[in-house]
């Protein structure tokens, strides 16, 4: 006890000035708006947070803090999102030296792949061992979109190994969905050679959200490499989930263990489900998926608390039994939150739908400067409010369904921040297509704000075309 103490002293005896500074600046910044009328957030808010960032961002070691250091990967979701447009340097900086220090670290297992939990030292140094399937869902997608972003082959390689880790040892070859976790075991990690050792032992429990996040990352990591292997696990793994731990009166369950499902009525587990299978669709194109989301969206409806214009952690009738109380619990409530927002947000361009992005916006405005407290952790706020205020970038794919998935492929394989891809079959949706002005033969359409490109009817040409409109701040 004393021991911890001691760091914590050490802690934040480095930090204070760096602590200081920045809530200097924030009481300026509130002393400011106090003076004006209320206002929803902007992107004065997408700065201040990227403020936030900079100003704990260790320039050493990289990551956040000088202390203990945990993965991160909304914030590093957050900071690649911002950077194709502004192309800041710090930002740049931030991202690869995270990047390559926690590859380079000992927070990796460079013998079998995959990331430890956190490690105890600032330079990624002696790490709490266990591997969080979470974590490294987080980590793969951070990877597979900063390689698109910087053309990065370790990134790639990075990327490869994890999912290779995950696919050894996470993944139940019965049911094509995935552990939890594999147990912290020192002598094991710490060896080289680690042949004719027993494995630590893996949780075969399958939890709902953390799976939800590897099938973002698998959806990322195949558009990110090209490779369909990736793509078809991410499928596996959301049939299992749909088949499985999901009702058509209750969504989804929470885990999944000896043969059944458990524990329904948690907004989390439906948020990050739901936004795994828009990641999905925007790989696969099957229709199918964003009717499910539509299912979850109005399932979600009975968590929903008027008064306060957020989302209830559950419904009043789950019985539930937190394994964090306090604030814990409150941030993971206010962080599902932040993902329903971007959630509704990709919905609404998707359906057109405008009361999804009514409610996304008045959870927005409910939580207003909560990131402030929030710290590092701030970045998926950022994220949600980039999604609110911004005119998301809209590809339109007409085409046969049995040719689109060439139009498709070259899309996914462009990293583009609030990218919407919406798939129109010329078989099925010839009204849906005329109503929307466009001729009734294969083509894509990049479409920002008001402004459409023209049509691009040759896939070898999709991908310069999109970057020729794209630069050229989407004026066509």
């Amino acid at each position: 006890m004393l021991e911890r103490l001691a760091r914590i002293k050490e802690f934040f005896s480095q930090e204070r000035p760096k602590l200081e500074s920045a809530l200097n600046e924030l009481r300026e910044k509130r002393s400011k708006q106090r003076k004006e009328e209320p206002s929803d957030p902007d992107h004065h808010d997408v700065l201040n947070i990227m403020r936030i960032l900079k100003t704990s961002f260790d320039k050493k070691h990289g990551g956040f803090g000088s202390w203990q250091k945990f993965p991160n990967p909304d914030a590093i979701d957050f900071l690649l999102s911002s950077y194709p447009e502004k192309k800041d340097r710090d930002v740049k900086e931030i991202i690869i030296l995270t990047l390559d220090s926690m590859e380079k670290g000992d927070i990796y297992d460079d013998v079998e792949g995959g990331f430890f939990r956190y490690a105890t030292k600032p330079d990624w140094s002696e790490p709490h061992y266990e591997k969080m399937l979470d974590i490294n869902a987080g980590l793969i997608k951070n990877y597979a979109s900063a390689s698109m972003v910087f053309n990065r082959k370790n990134y790639r390689k990075t990327l490869n190994k994890t999912i290779n880790y995950a696919q050894e040892n996470l993944l139940d070859q019965k049911t094509n969905a995935f552990f939890g976790s594999q147990d912290a075991d020192e002598e094991y990690y710490a060896r080289k050679k680690r042949t004719g050792l027993n494995k630590p032992f893996i949780d075969n429990t399958v939890y709902a959200d953390s799976n939800a996040l590897m099938i973002t990352a698998l959806a990322h990591a195949y558009a990110a490499t090209g490779n369909k292997e990736y793509r078809t696990m991410a499928v596996k793994a959301a049939d299992f989930i749909l088949t499985k731990m999901y009702a058509d009166d209750t969504g989804v369950y929470h885990y999944f263990r000896n043969g059944k499902k458990n524990l329904s009525g948690l907004v989390s587990d439906n948020v990050l489900f739901g936004l795994a299978l828009i990641d999905l669709y925007n790989v696969t194109g099957n229709g199918a998926y964003i009717k499910k989301v539509e299912e979850i969206a109005r399932l979600m409806k009975r968590f929903y608390d008027d008064k306060k214009s957020i989302f209830r952690a559950s419904l009043d009738t789950t019985l539930i039994r937190p394994t964090a109380t306090g604030r814990l619990t409150d941030f993971k409530h206010t962080v599902s939150n932040y993902r329903a927002i971007i959630l509704l947000n990709r919905l609404y361009y998707l359906t057109g739908d405008k009361k999804l992005k009514d409610t996304a916006g008045d959870i927005l405005a409910h939580y207003g400067k909560t990131y402030e407290r929030l710290s590092v952790s701030s970045g998926l706020y950022g994220s949600a409010i980039r999604w609110s205020i911004q005119d998301a970038v809209n590809i339109k794919i007409i085409g046969y369904e049995s040719k689109s998935g060439r139009f498709l492929s070259k899309i996914s394989s462009l990293y583009i921040p609030e990218k919407v891809i919406n798939m129109l079959s010329l078989e099925r949706d010839q009204l849906k297509i005329t109503a929307l002005g466009f001729p009734l033969k294969e083509a894509v359409y990049v479409c920002h704000g008001k402004r459409c490109s023209a049509p691009v009817e040759n896939p070898d040409q999709v991908i310069e075309e999109v970057k020729r409109f794209l630069k050229s701040g989407g004026t066509g």
